[in-house]
């Protein structure tokens, strides 16, 4: 494929991979946003993370049956590879690679996992105190460390190999040129298998909502979270109304003057 200034392009990245990418992104910080939103905005945060869920879910369909670039078996490589490529970046001196490089592959997997996770603690957290605690554990700690590291090597990648990474996941092309060989363009996927793929994981999304009664499970959490503020303030009151009764019995009374 070549552009208007004749310069030849691979796609890389289909429609499926890109739009789940940016709105993977969007979803994910507005997670982060309203992760404490309590009481009746608490179901925001809920509904959002199970959003993020079904998008996931679609991800990983696809990376089995999604075009050539966007499969597992074509960016998760075995560990000898990726050690050979660790220390490729450590000499800034790194091999290119059309689709995802050996890091960058197992960087998907492992936010995957962990989101995953993540998003599966934070349903089962309103029943389970523990899951709840490893929720925001992950949440507020893992998560945005491996945000950090994945910023941080589309980074180092791109100025490493004079690539813009984060503009091939907008437009889905990368410079032919900078590739040895003849390198080609994305096979596969297509726009019918990706609705297919879509329909799917929102099928079994909004399924599993009903089979585990998930807005009922929101709902709790919302009452007990607008009872436990309610308690914290009636005890508040009841703290502060006995240290000003406390004060006021401490406070010297004044002697009475006679004519």
């Amino acid at each position: 494929m070549t552009t208007g200034s004749g310069k030849a392009k691979i796609k890389v990245w289909d429609a499926p991979v890109r739009i789940f990418h940016w709105t993977f992104v969007v979803l994910i910080l507005a997670a982060w946003f309203t992760g404490e939103w309590r009481g009746e905005r608490f179901p925001y945060h809920a509904y959002i993370g199970y959003a993020a869920g079904i998008v996931l879910f679609f991800r990983v369909i696809w990376g089995f049956v999604g075009s050539s670039y966007a499969r597992f078996s074509d960016f998760v490589y075995s560990p000898g590879k990726t050690f050979k490529y660790a220390l490729e970046v450590m000499k800034a001196a790194p091999s290119r690679y059309v689709g995802h490089n050996p890091l960058g592959g197992w960087m998907i997997m492992l936010m995957i996992v962990v989101i995953g996770i993540t998003i599966v603690t934070g349903i089962l957290g309103p029943i389970e105190h523990d899951m709840e605690e490893l929720h925001e554990f992950l949440g507020e700690n893992i998560i945005l460390i491996l945000v950090g590291l994945h910023l941080l090597g589309v980074v180092a990648d791109s100025i490493m190999t004079k690539e813009n990474l984060a503009r091939a996941m907008v437009t889905g092309e990368k410079p032919a040129e900078l590739y040895e060989g003849s390198p080609k363009s994305y096979t596969g996927g297509g726009a019918k298998r990706a609705f297919v793929v879509a329909l799917v994981a929102l099928v079994v999304g909004i399924g599993g909502a009903v089979a585990i009664d998930f807005k009922g499970i929101v709902d709790l959490e919302k009452n007990h979270q607008i009872e436990g503020y309610k308690r914290y303030m009636e005890r508040k009151a009841a703290e502060e109304a006995a240290a000003k009764a406390a004060t006021e019995q401490s406070a010297p009374v004044a002697p009475e003057t006679g004519e």
